[in-house]
């Protein structure tokens, strides 16, 4: 886990990093989404941490790689300092 503040754009960053496998780019792109397809739980978390960080004026953002040398998924949370 990573935390950092950005004086020049007063932000302040959360990265939560694994080393995993990755995630599928079709994945990711579903992962914040609240269409039903998370309703076994899958990606759950993710959409409450999402809830929570937008009603802070906040931003979440998932990105991950799948590939064999280079591989893991990170989620970046992103609030304004006020």
């Amino acid at each position: 886990m990573r935390v950092s503040f950005d004086l020049t754009r007063s932000l302040l960053l959360i990265e939560v990093r694994d080393d995993g496998p990755g995630v599928q780019p079709e994945t990711v792109a579903r992962l914040l989404r609240r269409d039903g397809l998370n309703v076994r739980g899958s990606g759950l978390a993710l959409l409450l941490i999402s809830d929570v960080c937008t009603a802070h004026g906040g931003t979440v953002d998932v990105l991950s790689s799948t590939g064999a040398a280079d591989h893991g998924t990170t989620v970046r949370m992103t609030f304004a300092a006020r």
